[in-house]
């Protein structure tokens, strides 16, 4: 009993470790033009919601919401997925953000089949929580901007704005003057406005309406990022302006790095009810800025920021896998050194044809060849021999890795690349071909030059992110070289196929 006693305290632990949000309210479905000051509070059905802190969304109701069509009228394809395109409500107890809108929700049980059990639950893409009061509509759910905190990013950032100064001191007391300032930098592009702020809580403005003292005053600055689309987005699409943002960031630090939970602001009328939005978002990667692994610095960037954001969003449209295959293996690190260096391959493959813009049709040459064959005795070896020369004229994997970093303005010695090319293809075909490691090797040591080889494509790969978004050529180069990330991982990467970074 004492044993079992224990491991129910150990698995109350875990549950509280593994929650953001575990809190009771009442829910009703979000309709017309609901008063959020009003709904759900006497028409609701009770239940808890939960929100785990990789952000999956959960709310057991101890009854039933209905439907205003009977489930076995829905098609088959509809099944789970009730109530198609609504939305739930809910009055939050004891949470400081009492007002919950879930959104893309699935039904996960089905009170219809079961006479004694009449609860539901359901699972949901978004959640927000807020202290909404205006009212709100399934038609007006949009938002005008998104607001999220830069924890994390202050090395990064470099943006200290607090400082202090002694006036005067005698045995009795001290005096010093405390000053701060709030910075901006607005960026204007085509696709929005982006805001990059610090504010700083001035903890004076409570001691002047107090007459007593105080045994602490904190004056803290936070850094803030702001994104204003050119029109009003609903949560999904603001949503997937968020994960573009923290995609941009990953590049710019040399790591993923989870950005807080957006707050997503609505205006209504001249005043503003923000919202916190939760979503499920997967694993959070083991990074954590700091001036030793960085690769960049805000401050080489202070004037184009915004350029480089919109250049990657474009970037992102335009080469498709090229781009976000690399972001995947930065996002999950705990990969097989097969599987993250076959993605990279197809990263690197991907884009250099996403640049080229091939045709699969055969050259004149392969052309010429083939019309010798052209005797209608022939017509099914013909077809035959035409599909294996429909991509002939393509460059091979090796050619592509050449091609591919070649443009990178790093003076890369250009037979040591195509060395280093000529064995990242030998190994894909390995790995493709052969199913691992020839006979003459053992598979610790295909294993090892795999992570060689994986190391410095990845390095290769970044920079050429870097590079497409519209970094300039100095300050990708002191990346890549001179800082001290580069110093104690990525120039010894290169290094260790043969890869050295040509002198000015």
């Amino acid at each position: 009993r004492g044993f079992r006693s224990e491991g129910s305290k150990l698995q109350l632990t875990i549950a509280i470790a593994a929650n953001l949000i575990k809190t009771r309210g009442m829910f009703c479905w979000l309709e017309g033009a609901a008063v959020i000051g009003q709904n759900p509070q006497n028409t609701g059905v009770p239940g808890l919601l939960t929100i785990s802190k990789v952000g999956e969304i959960k709310l057991e109701l101890d009854g039933e919401l209905s439907y205003p069509i009977h489930p076995y009228e829905l098609p088959p394809e509809q099944a789970g997925q009730l109530p198609q395109g609504r939305r739930i409500i809910g009055r939050l107890t004891n949470c400081q953000n009492n007002l919950a809108i879930l959104d893309s929700l699935l039904l996960t049980s089905y009170p219809w089949l079961s006479i004694s059990d009449q609860s539901q639950s359901y699972v949901a893409d978004y959640c927000l929580l807020g202290n909404g009061t205006g009212a709100i509509s399934e038609e007006s759910l949009t938002f005008s901007h998104f607001r999220v905190e830069l924890k994390g990013l202050d090395e990064w950032l470099n943006l200290n704005v607090i400082s202090g100064e002694l006036i005067a001191t005698d045995t009795v007391s001290v005096t010093k003057a405390v000053s701060y300032k709030n910075i901006k930098f607005e960026y204007n592009n085509d696709d929005g406005n982006l805001l990059i702020e610090t504010m700083t809580s001035d903890p004076f403005s409570l001691l002047f309406f107090s007459p007593k003292s105080s045994r602490k005053v904190v004056f803290k600055q936070t850094d803030w990022l702001e994104f204003t689309p050119r029109s009003e987005l609903s949560i999904g699409s603001m949503c997937q302006e968020f994960t573009r943002l923290e995609e941009f960031f990953a590049i710019l630090l040399g790591g993923y790095l989870r950005l807080s939970w957006p707050y997503l602001i609505k205006e209504n009328g001249e005043e503003q009810e923000w919202y916190r939005l939760y979503y499920p978002r997967g694993p959070v990667p083991d990074f954590e800025p700091t001036n030793w692994n960085l690769l960049t610095q805000f401050s080489w960037m202070h004037l184009t920021l915004g350029d480089l954001y919109y250049g990657s969003k474009v970037r992102r449209e335009a080469y498709g896998p090229g781009y976000y295959l690399y972001l995947a293996s930065m996002r999950n690190d705990k990969l097989y050194a097969e599987h993250k260096f076959v993605n990279l391959i197809w990263a690197v493959e991907s884009l250099h044809r996403n640049k080229r813009t091939e045709s699969p049709l055969p050259n004149g040459q392969v052309l010429r060849i083939l019309g010798r064959f052209s005797d209608p005795i022939d017509k099914a070896d013909l077809k035959w021999l035409k599909g294996k020369l429909k991509y002939a004229q393509d460059p091979t994997l090796e050619e592509r890795i050449v091609d591919t970093f070649s443009a990178l303005p790093l003076n890369l010695d250009m037979k040591a690349l195509r060395r280093f090319s000529k064995r990242c293809a030998e190994r894909r075909n390995q790995i493709s071909h052969t199913g691992g490691p020839t006979t003459e090797e053992t598979y610790k040591e295909f294993s090892e030059d795999l992570a060689r080889l994986t190391n410095a494509l990845s390095y290769l790969h970044h920079a050429l992110l870097l590079h497409e978004i519209g970094l300039d050529a100095e300050h990708l180069k002191l990346a890549m070289t001179k800082t001290i990330l580069a110093q104690r991982q990525i120039v010894p990467a290169l290094r260790d196929v043969g890869l050295i970074v040509g002198a000015d």
